[in-house]
């Protein structure tokens, strides 16, 4: 008998999946594995399987951790891949290996918490938020158990908050504790609206990165360690497949007047963490001018996906001749500037030309550092 543990990436719209659907994903999945799942026993059994530290509704992550057992012996190989060909868009197994080290000793999250402002960000937001985060006493009301409002104190669950911002976001680089008790990273939108009700974001974004313990290391890392003493190999696997590249031709496309596409510089591959959108894109353009505000930005990188043909309400990337390159939404006989101050594009006129289909921007959340970058890369080469 063995038990083992996935670590598993859940992102896009399977961040929406709830606790117990996500169980019974697995449970489904299984049978792929040819493994045989041990069972509670009584005359309702069901598979032995929990998922460590569960992620809240809403929220992504490229670290989830769940445990199982087996019947059998198994060190986990192989069974990653075997689960991946039955996993829904959004829910993908990085590795799987023996449990060793008790989940207890798991004790802090690491996350980037995004907070958008279609308005812009207030003027000096990341330096208020640094000193509100900063506090020795923290005290939000937070909804227990009994369904019943309580005043908890975060402050000390807050182990490490980097704030940085851009025009339209502010990007939390947040390490707290994990549990006994665990603070929810979503917590902080409620201090935010408690303490500073002006710098209210319009939107909040969470992206669980690391289950760490109390050396900072990963329970990956910590069991490669323990059984092979090569965790680099590991780490270059798990590279693979939490990030990916995508061609950055240095195209721009208008939101104004038009771009011209004959003359931009060499192309170069631009590492982002891995996502169903990061895969399908095929290249990366940057948005030029305030035609799309205020959902896209000048200066705004955007993945796009090649195509030949776009929906009613779609944001495509279009060839005008005469303009160049240029950033629109399909509407009903014209290509629609978001922004009231620009002028719409007739397409029958112009002679306009689908390129692709904008599948969103791209966030300062899923850029991987330069020691991250450095690993794919090496990964890429030699694995």
């Amino acid at each position: 008998m063995s038990k083992l543990r996935l670590l598993f990436v859940k992102e896009a719209q399977a961040s929406y999946i709830s606790h117990l659907d996500l169980m019974r994903t697995f449970q489904r999945c299984f049978p792929r594995t040819e493994l045989e799942i041990k069972h509670t026993q009584g005359y309702h059994p069901h598979p032995i399987i929990s998922i460590v530290l569960p992620l809240p509704v809403g929220q992504s992550s490229e670290c989830e951790l769940l445990d199982f057992e087996v019947t059998q012996a198994s060190d986990g190989c192989g069974i990653a891949e075997k689960l991946n060909t039955g996993m829904p868009t959004g829910i993908r197994v990085l590795d799987c290996y023996e449990a060793k080290r008790p989940i207890r000793e798991l004790d802090s999250l690491q996350a980037d918490v995004t907070l958008e402002y279609d308005a812009g960000v207030p003027e000096g937001a990341a330096e208020q938020l640094r000193e509100l985060l900063g506090r020795d006493t923290l005290v939000i009301q937070k909804r227990t158990k009994r369904k019943e409002l309580a005043d908890v104190d975060i402050a000390p669950m807050i182990r490490k908050a980097d704030v940085t911002a851009d025009d339209h976001n502010v990007f939390i680089d947040l390490t707290v504790q994990a549990q006994n008790p665990g603070l929810n990273p979503q917590l902080i939108e409620k201090a935010i609206v408690a303490y500073l009700p002006a710098l209210t974001p319009d939107f909040v974004r969470v992206r669980r990165r690391r289950i760490l313990d109390a050396n900072g290391q990963e329970d990956l890392e910590t069991f490669a360690e323990a059984m092979s003493g090569n965790v680099h190999k590991r780490r270059l696997r798990v590279a693979l497949e939490r990030m990916n590249s995508v061609a950055d031709l240095g195209r721009a496309a208008a939101a104004g007047d038009g771009v011209d596409w004959e003359d931009h510089p060499e192309s170069e591959s631009c590492i982002l963490y891995d996502s169903s959108a990061v895969s399908a894109a095929d290249e990366i353009i940057t948005v030029c001018g305030q035609s799309m505000e205020p959902q896209f930005h000048n200066g705004d990188r955007v993945l796009v996906q090649y195509c030949s043909e776009l929906s009613y309400g779609d944001i495509g990337i279009f060839y005008v001749p005469g303009m160049g390159g240029v950033i629109k939404q399909v509407a009903h006989d014209r290509l629609h500037s978001l922004n009231p101050d620009f002028d719409d594009i007739f397409p029958y006129e112009d002679g306009a030309k689908i390129i692709g289909r904008v599948l969103g921007k791209i966030t300062a959340d899923m850029i991987p550092d330069a020691d991250e970058q450095a690993l794919y890369l090496e990964a890429r080469e030699n694995c």
